[in-house]
């Protein structure tokens, strides 16, 4: 007796031309303006990823879509989270970005959470002053999330700043988005390892805009929230929603 079995397995695909993106469960990290003549197809735990603002003027920590249809399903992604403007470190305490997060003060303090759709937190005890609120909420116009302050202690940078998330803009004629979700949330800030324990501030929330004639969202979420600033003796401030 000969049994024979056939057995189906879907495996990771991405595929890509003028005319299509599709990913399937897999990701690609993409960033800048990527046009298609018929579909973006997200799927099956599919991850869009934006990549990391690399410091410099250019097409990193932001995404443009497209195209006629863009397609995102089956608990997929498009995720700009901690991809924008860069938190405070070592070289540049304090965070990057119009909105940025103050680094904590030479006394020893918590870093400043960064701002854009609303003012970011100050750092605790000789912490950095939170960043300011920028842009305009009815303007089409979106931007990155700043970067959180350093916390610092005695000219030291303690914990890290948190990133801000990512500028993620889709343009279609329909847009569906199904049991999945679209994400430029800030990071959160840094834990000092230092006597004091300075800790880093949030980064803010990236922005995100949806552009279409017709816009289905069915059991999904889009997400930019601020990070939360580092908890310790000194902690850090709270970065902004974008």
């Amino acid at each position: 007796m000969i049994i024979t079995i056939l057995v189906s397995v879907l495996i990771g695909y991405v595929y890509e031309d003028a005319d299509s993106l599709i990913v399937i469960d897999d990701s690609l990290v993409i960033c800048g303006t990527h046009q298609y003549n018929i579909k973006v197809h997200i799927t099956n735990k599919g991850i869009l990823k934006v990549r990391q603002w690399s410091g410099a003027a250019d097409s990193t920590g932001w995404l443009l879509l497209n195209a006629p249809l863009i397609l995102i399903q089956d608990s997929s992604s498009i995720n700009g989270s901690k991809t924008g403007y860069r938190g405070g470190n070592n070289t540049h305490p304090d965070g990057y970005g119009p909105g940025y997060g103050e680094a904590g003060s030479i006394s020893g303090g918590g870093g400043g959470g960064a701002g854009y759709g609303g003012d970011g937190g100050n750092g605790g005890d000789y912490g950095g002053a939170g960043g300011s609120a920028y842009g305009d909420p009815s303007d089409t116009l979106i931007e990155m999330g700043s970067g959180g302050g350093a916390g610092c202690y005695l000219y030291v940078v303690d914990g890290f700043g948190g990133s801000g998330g990512a500028m993620t803009c889709l343009k279609a004629q329909q847009i569906i988005v199904d049991s999945s979700y679209i994400e430029a949330n800030g990071e959160d800030g840094h834990v000092g390892t230092l006597v004091g324990f300075e800790a880093g501030g949030g980064g803010s929330g990236g922005g995100i805009m949806i552009w279409a004639d017709s816009v289905i969202i069915h059991h999904s979420a889009l997400n930019a929230d601020g990070g939360n600033g580092a908890n310790s003796e000194f902690g850090g401030g709270g970065g902004a929603g974008g």
